[in-house]
């Protein structure tokens, strides 16, 4: 949460609050550090943006990822749009859930090469911020197997490409 406030008046955050402003909805979540309510996905959006404009947020070391950057933002969108209470356990769980996946798929997608070991087909910070997102809400929002399933698979629906090309 910090590094979201530190991160925002850098660069491209103001354009970003702005744009999603103009498109509006239904106003879930805050958008930190303002008084901006936006649909729950476009506050997320903007809030991990601010948390990873400056580069001052946590990052896995082994897993070369800033899953908290994604994580996070998610869980609060995601409980300011729950339509129950949510505990701060819960709020803990998730996160925790959501980080421990992250990372271990994030490992799991390095691709050991010759000359760059740590070269991977995904991006860890995207596909990895995207999915762990998707998983963080289904948690909070108490979704079960088959719903989750539906959130990861909507979410992967949203990636673009991979890093195929890198070895083409």
């Amino acid at each position: 949460i910090g590094a979201c406030i530190a991160g925002r008046n850098a660069e491209a955050c103001g354009e970003l609050r702005e744009l999603f402003t103009y498109i509006g909805g239904i106003g879930e979540a805050s958008v930190i550090g303002s008084k901006i309510r936006l649909p729950a996905h476009s506050a997320a959006t903007i809030n991990a943006t601010m948390t990873r404009a400056l580069e001052i947020d946590d990052v896995s070391e082994r897993a070369l990822a800033h899953t908290s950057a994604s994580i996070v933002p998610a869980a609060l969108a995601a409980i300011q749009a729950s339509k129950r209470i949510v505990q701060g356990v819960e709020l803990l769980a998730a996160i925790a859930i959501a980080t421990d996946l992250a990372n271990r798929l994030a490992w799991a997608a390095l691709i050991p090469r010759e000359r760059d070991t740590q070269l991977r087909l995904l991006n860890p910070n995207l596909h990895m911020g995207i999915l762990s997102a998707a998983i963080t809400a289904s948690y909070i929002w108490q979704f079960d197997y088959t719903q989750t399933v539906h959130a990861i698979g909507h979410a992967y629906g949203q990636l673009f490409g991979n890093q195929q090309t890198l070895f083409d």
